[in-house]
């Protein structure tokens, strides 16, 4: 059994909800939890992404840092 949760909705939402959950033979409950789980896990999927990209950017990986390293030590590229 889960827990309760009270939120504030437009009349036009609400009346929608029960449009809709009237239409899937779902309660409003289970259809505003469904989307609350949906969009956490998408939210939470792209941070862990996001987080992951940053740390694999963040590390040299023998691309063009190596020869950012050597032009700065050689003084090529300068004019």
């Amino acid at each position: 059994m889960g827990t309760t949760l009270t939120i504030r909705i437009d009349e036009k939402t609400k009346q929608r909800l029960e449009c809709l959950a009237a239409a899937m033979a779902r309660s409003k409950s289970y259809l505003v939890s469904t989307a609350i789980n949906e969009f956490i896990e998408a939210n939470e999927w792209q941070i862990r992404e996001i987080k992951k990209a940053v740390t694999k950017a963040d590390q040299p990986d023998g691309g063009a840092f190596p020869i950012f390293c050597k032009n700065a030590i050689s003084g090529e590229g300068k004019e």
